[in-house]
């Protein structure tokens, strides 16, 4: 009886991905379709010791060699990326990300100007792409991440936000931030307070200040300060 022909689209590639120091071997088959082929050849097409790392889209990881927990998904996505624990779901998400660890991008082009900077999150089509490509945990949520701070560390970016009027102004309170950025209102009830005692003359001297109001030299936009 004669063997029975498949089509090209059913034939199968079998790849072998070793990992010697870890002693695994693993083997993977996919469809060879002539749709599908650059998929399959340029992910992770250098990865050498490199371990625990996923990628899907063409050229997802392509140049990694021994980086490892790093998730990869979509088009180009981490393609010159070197180092570890990186998480880029997106086409064009930290392209050209090469040392940069410990970052996560997710959305179309999601930090993809970023070569070395670490601990950076950015959520959101085309966001974090304003950010300077050496910054160390930013974060940039509905924003790309503009203006004089974008090349300083430790910085937040949150779209929608400046400009917009609140929903009940009469209910509207200024917002702090404290050391472990924790973002809340302060409070000046007294419920919120203990060992109150009256002040007494110490207070006096908050007496003998005399307000004014001034604008720096160096303040552009000439705004109006209290003291």
């Amino acid at each position: 009886m004669p063997t029975p022909e498949l089509a090209p689209e059913r034939w199968l590639l079998t790849t072998r991905i070793t990992t010697p120091q870890l002693g695994l071997e693993h083997y993977f088959s996919t469809p060879l379709a002539q749709r599908t082929l650059p998929l399959e050849l340029t992910r992770l097409s250098h990865n050498d010791s490199g371990s625990d790392n996923n990628a899907f889209g063409t050229n997802a990881l392509f140049t990694n060699v021994e980086g490892f927990f790093n998730n990869a998904h979509g088009h180009n996505a981490l393609t010159l990326n070197t180092d570890s624990k990186n998480n880029a779901f997106g086409d064009l998400a930290m392209e050209n990300n090469t040392s940069g660890s410990s970052n996560t991008a997710i959305g179309d082009d999601a930090l993809r100007n970023n070569v070395d900077g670490s601990g950076n999150v950015a959520v959101g089509d085309e966001v974090g792409t304003g950010l300077g490509a050496s910054v160390n945990n930013c974060i940039a949520i509905g924003a790309p991440g503009d203006g004089p701070f974008a090349a300083l560390d430790n910085t937040c970016f949150i779209g929608s936000i400046f400009g917009e009027a609140v929903s009940d102004p009469g209910t509207q309170v200024q917002v702090y931030v404290d050391q472990y950025n924790v973002v809340g209102v302060f409070n000046s009830s007294r419920r919120f307070k203990h060992d109150i005692k009256a002040m007494g003359k110490a207070s006096e001297t908050l007496h003998r200040l005399k307000p004014v109001t001034f604008k720096l030299n160096s303040d552009w936009k000439a705004r109006r300060n209290m003291v």
